[in-house]
């Protein structure tokens, strides 16, 4: 003991100075205590507004399960059902409606790009709407727009009828590719049509698969998110398409099929081609119309008879088709 004294020693200053510190951190500790416990004690007080606006926010963010209500981002938000209109509400609006946000988000971006919903029957296509339709069905009001059938304003007439003061306006009407119904009542100046009789054509809208990306893909109406990207998937598995009949094996309902298939065209060109002397055993049996048993044995081969450089070479496997050998050689090089 005498021998740790004399190798810690302390000064009278030091020694000072190390009981203030000491106590310092004592008096900080109990004033962190008895703060703790007065502030935990003390009442909290609101005033009218301050109660209202907590009785608004504790309805509105109930954690009580209602049946019927959807969680979404972890709380659990009444559904309201309401009237709407797929084409117009707001997107807030529609998430308050009992369907997932997803779903919402999907609608309008849908709608974003240009799209709108005709009747009912029509926005049942959005994906995964259906389980939540039949509960929609009734709320959903899609108005048609109408113009009226005759311009009685002068104003009216001056600025929309083709013809003023003889002079042939041809910038201020759309001529329908169908039909119309025009007449001129007399010889001057006088000019009635029924806009209803325009019949104004959709834009037509082709898209070429190999070299679109997920976005453009949905500009097709019935493309939407979901077949954007399976169609995206099969081209990085494959290379791309080499038909645009290929797109049964992405798109499964014959009716959607039926309806987007005209609007794609296939540029073979575009096809990522993979070196068959460097590709991998699972990568070859992507290719469309090759087995995965074919790909082995042509594996094999390649490494027997490494390099292989081309269709000769494939036909001397003697395991392909003269149909199967074309259609490799839209997606493989022979580089070595």
């Amino acid at each position: 003991m005498k021998l740790l004294k004399k190798e810690i020693y302390f000064t009278k200053d030091e020694r000072t100075g190390l009981y203030f510190i000491v106590f310092c951190i004592v008096a900080l500790i109990l004033a962190i205590i008895f703060s703790n416990r007065i502030y935990n004690n003390a009442p909290i007080v609101y005033d009218d507004l301050e109660l209202v606006k907590i009785k608004d926010f504790n309805k509105t963010h109930s954690s009580i399960d209602q049946e019927g209500s959807i969680s979404k981002k972890g709380k659990n938000i009444e559904e309201q059902l309401f009237n709407f209109n797929p084409n117009t509400t707001p997107l807030d609006s529609l998430k308050m409606l009992p369907i997932p946000n997803n779903i919402a988000e999907r609608i309008d971006k849908y709608r974003s790009k240009g799209g709108s919903f005709k009747d009912k029957e029509d926005f049942k296509k959005v994906y995964g709407i259906e389980k939540y339709f039949e509960k929609l069905k009734p709320y959903i009001k899609i108005e048609k727009n109408k113009s009226s059938s005759k311009i009685n304003d002068k104003k009216s007439e001056e600025t929309n009828s083709p013809i003023t003061s003889g002079v042939m306006n041809t910038t201020e009407i759309k001529y329908p590719p169908k039909q119309s119904k025009v007449s001129l009542k007399d010889s001057k100046d006088t000019f009635t049509y029924d806009p209803n009789d325009y019949i104004e054509e959709e834009e037509e809208i082709f898209v070429e698969l190999n070299g679109a990306n997920v976005y453009q893909l949905q500009l097709v109406r019935g493309v939407g998110e979901y077949y954007a990207e399976k169609i995206m998937a099969f081209k990085t598995k494959t290379g791309g398409f080499h038909d645009v009949n290929q797109l049964k094996d992405v798109i499964r309902r014959p009716e959607l099929l039926e309806k987007v298939l005209p609007h794609f065209t296939c540029d073979q060109g575009l096809i990522r081609k993979r070196n068959f002397n460097t590709i991998q055993r699972d990568s070859l049996g992507y290719i469309p119309g090759i087995s995965y048993t074919k790909a082995n044995v042509a594996m094999n081969y390649r490494s027997n008879h490494y390099p292989i450089k081309g269709k000769e070479d494939l036909i001397k496997m003697r395991i392909f088709n003269e149909k199967e050998i074309e259609l490799m050689l839209k997606y493989l090089s022979f580089e070595y």
